[in-house]
């Protein structure tokens, strides 16, 4: 991030790799932008926009180039002077030329290795597992390497019907609002991590260009309650969290579900169709299902000067904003923006209090 003290650190620049190597001279001079989506919901993805020749000479070099053939793995940095920061590793998807009377362009477009379990449906059944037990076997499945942080609940019986292994991880993942994403080889089966320390503190008027929150009592409970039926004990089994059980207030004074508290008193939020089938486990979504909502209780979307810190799944410090909307704020999508206006931040953030 620059400082606006040595005039290196104000040079945004980039490297990209192809088949692991960089890609030769010409071709990064003919590049003309970049585009880098991260969401902590789906998979990354990248977008380069390149030079490709002119009509009158019929040389399209880089669209039949295999430096850009379908599958190739991609690797993206940014950042400024001579430190850059790995923005993405995925592989190419799509080759999308545009032939429009003159000078043709071609836009190269992938996604990072989370896509890849989107391909095929199958139905399997996983016996006598945790859940970040079925995340790393499936992780490695796919010759990726699991870091997750571990489950407590042993299922006797767990149903992947008919489902991608994205859909059904995904699934498992919104349960217990576990994050699940791909960083290169690495496959991230993760609870999210809004007490973690900014990565970067933005202020408005500086380097935080503008910014959209909006704080809403509306979807806020102060309770949630999950229910489900024990095969072994053969009874009902239920699990409560209250207000005081959301994760993190992310340096706020108020959490979402204790102003709900304050406003209308005790407000129920009861789960339907989890099924969870011991008391432990219908705590676990119980407490998943009120940090979800606590951490609607601020949401928005802002630009900034580019910052290749900023990355879904961390947190970011704003400034500059009163004090009810200044704070600590969870990123959950970023796009990261270089071409003729420069390099540029988008963000979606969430916070659990104000």
């Amino acid at each position: 991030m620059p400082t606006g003290r040595d005039n290196e650190t104000l040079i945004t620049d980039y490297e990209i790799s192809s088949a692991g190597s960089r890609i030769p001279p010409e071709a990064q001079a003919v590049v003309s932008g970049i585009e880098i989506d991260l969401d902590v919901e789906n998979a990354g993805m990248f977008s380069l926009l390149l030079h490709a020749g002119e009509r009158e000479q019929q040389r399209y070099t880089w669209i039949d180039a295999d430096l850009f053939k379908p599958g190739t793995e991609i690797k993206i940095k940014i950042g400024y002077g001579s430190t850059l920061a790995t923005m993405i590793a995925g592989e190419i998807t799509a080759l999308a030329p545009e032939y429009t009377g003159g000078a043709v362009v071609l836009r190269v477009r992938g996604y990072d290795r989370l896509y890849r379990l989107g391909f095929g449906r199958k139905t399997y059944a996983f016996r006598n597992m945790k859940d970040s037990d079925i995340a790393s076997q499936i992780a490695q499945d796919w010759s990726l390497t699991p870091v997750v942080d571990a489950t407590d609940t042993t299922h006797d019986y767990v149903l992947q019907c008919n489902q991608t292994d994205r859909e059904f991880l995904m699934e498992r993942a919104r349960r217990l609002r576990y994050e699940l994403r791909v960083e290169d080889r690495t496959l991230y089966f993760q609870k999210p991590k809004e007490d973690a320390g900014a990565v970067a503190t933005l202020t408005y008027g500086e380097t935080l260009v503008d910014f959209f929150p909006a704080l809403s009592t509306v979807h806020q409970t102060s309770k949630a309650v999950a229910q489900g039926w024990s095969v072994k004990d053969k009874k009902s089994v239920s699990g409560t969290a209250a207000s005081g059980d959301v994760i993190s207030s992310m340096a706020g004074s108020e959490t979402g579900p204790k102003a709900a508290e304050r406003i209308a008193g005790e407000r129920v939020l009861t789960l339907a169709g989890e099924n969870a089938a011991t008391q432990g486990e219908a705590e676990a979504l119980a407490k998943a299902a009120l940090n979800r909502a606590a951490m609607e209780y601020i949401t928005g979307e802002g630009n900034s000067v580019g910052n290749p810190d900023i990355k879904a799944g961390t947190v970011v410090a704003l400034q500059g904003l009163g004090q009810r909307f200044s704070g600590r704020y969870y990123v959950t999508a970023c796009k990261h923006s270089l071409g003729g206006r420069g390099y540029q931040t988008q963000f979606a953030v969430r916070r659990s209090a104000a």
